[in-house]
Protein backbone atom coordinates (compact mmCIF):
# COMPACT_ATOMS: atom_id res chain seq x y z
CA UNK A 1 0.00 0.00 0.00
CA UNK A 2 1.54 3.54 -1.51
CA UNK A 3 0.39 6.33 1.41
CA UNK A 4 0.92 9.80 -0.09
CA UNK A 5 1.85 12.62 2.24
CA UNK A 6 1.77 16.30 1.12
CA UNK A 7 4.73 18.28 2.58
CA UNK A 8 5.04 21.78 2.24
CA UNK A 9 8.08 24.55 3.05
CA UNK A 10 7.41 27.14 5.41
CA UNK A 11 10.40 28.38 5.93
CA UNK A 12 12.86 28.51 2.22
CA UNK A 13 16.04 26.75 4.52
CA UNK A 14 13.65 23.90 5.50
CA UNK A 15 15.25 20.58 4.60
CA UNK A 16 13.00 17.52 3.94
CA UNK A 17 13.33 14.36 5.78
CA UNK A 18 15.33 11.46 4.51
CA UNK A 19 16.65 8.25 5.52
CA UNK A 20 20.40 8.10 6.03
CA UNK A 21 20.18 4.30 5.08
CA UNK A 22 18.75 2.21 2.57
CA UNK A 23 18.05 -1.21 1.39
CA UNK A 24 17.23 -4.66 3.33
CA UNK A 25 18.76 -3.01 6.46
CA UNK A 26 18.05 0.82 5.93
CA UNK A 27 16.53 2.89 8.64
CA UNK A 28 13.20 2.45 10.31
CA UNK A 29 12.26 6.16 10.38
CA UNK A 30 13.34 9.44 8.54
CA UNK A 31 15.25 11.91 10.30
CA UNK A 32 14.17 15.80 10.33
CA UNK A 33 16.33 18.83 10.49
CA UNK A 34 16.15 22.26 12.40
CA UNK A 35 15.32 25.18 9.93
CA UNK A 36 16.48 27.56 13.24
CA UNK A 37 19.72 27.30 15.29
CA UNK A 38 18.50 26.94 19.13
CA UNK A 39 20.16 26.42 22.71
CA UNK A 40 19.20 24.30 25.17
CA UNK A 41 20.43 25.31 28.47
CA UNK A 42 21.00 22.02 30.86
CA UNK A 43 17.50 21.11 32.14
CA UNK A 44 15.71 23.48 29.36
CA UNK A 45 12.87 22.28 27.27
CA UNK A 46 12.10 23.95 23.59
CA UNK A 47 9.85 23.10 20.80
CA UNK A 48 12.45 23.73 17.77
CA UNK A 49 10.73 24.43 14.16
CA UNK A 50 11.24 21.79 11.35
CA UNK A 51 10.28 24.72 8.71
CA UNK A 52 7.88 21.95 7.07
CA UNK A 53 4.20 21.34 7.27
CA UNK A 54 2.77 18.08 6.47
CA UNK A 55 -0.32 16.57 5.26
CA UNK A 56 -1.18 13.11 6.00
CA UNK A 57 -4.36 11.25 5.12
CA UNK A 58 -7.36 11.01 7.48
CA UNK A 59 -6.55 7.65 8.89
CA UNK A 60 -2.67 7.94 9.31
CA UNK A 61 -0.35 10.39 11.23
CA UNK A 62 3.08 10.34 12.38
CA UNK A 63 5.88 9.73 15.84
CA UNK A 64 8.58 11.46 16.39
CA UNK A 65 10.85 9.75 18.76
CA UNK A 66 14.36 10.27 19.90
CA UNK A 67 17.81 8.65 18.05
CA UNK A 68 19.89 7.05 19.71
CA UNK A 69 22.94 9.01 19.61
CA UNK A 70 20.94 12.41 20.80
CA UNK A 71 19.75 10.52 23.53
CA UNK A 72 23.11 9.15 25.01
CA UNK A 73 24.10 12.77 24.69
CA UNK A 74 20.84 13.77 26.95
CA UNK A 75 18.79 15.25 23.98
CA UNK A 76 15.13 13.54 24.32
CA UNK A 77 11.75 14.48 22.11
CA UNK A 78 9.15 14.87 23.83
CA UNK A 79 4.91 15.23 22.31
CA UNK A 80 5.80 13.30 19.38
CA UNK A 81 2.09 12.33 18.01
CA UNK A 82 1.36 14.19 14.92
CA UNK A 83 -2.29 14.15 14.05
CA UNK A 84 -3.70 13.58 10.97
CA UNK A 85 -5.11 17.05 10.75
CA UNK A 86 -2.95 19.34 12.01
CA UNK A 87 -1.47 21.78 9.15
CA UNK A 88 0.91 23.72 11.17
CA UNK A 89 4.52 23.89 10.78
CA UNK A 90 5.76 20.93 12.56
CA UNK A 91 8.15 21.72 15.82
CA UNK A 92 9.91 19.18 17.81
CA UNK A 93 9.58 19.36 21.20
CA UNK A 94 12.96 18.66 22.58
CA UNK A 95 14.52 18.48 26.08
CA UNK A 96 18.33 18.70 27.11
CA UNK A 97 18.73 16.13 30.57
CA UNK A 98 21.98 16.65 30.26
CA UNK A 99 24.29 18.58 32.57
CA UNK A 100 25.81 21.44 29.61
CA UNK A 101 24.32 23.20 27.28
CA UNK A 102 22.93 22.09 23.94
CA UNK A 103 23.41 23.76 20.76
CA UNK A 104 21.44 22.89 17.21
CA UNK A 105 22.06 24.18 13.67
CA UNK A 106 19.70 24.35 11.07
CA UNK A 107 20.02 21.23 8.85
Amino acid sequence: MKVEIKVARMQPNATLPRYAHSGPFGDLAADLYAAEAVSLAAGETKAVGTGLAFEFPPEFGALVQDRSGLALKGISTLAGVIDPGYRGELKVVITNLGSAPFDISPG
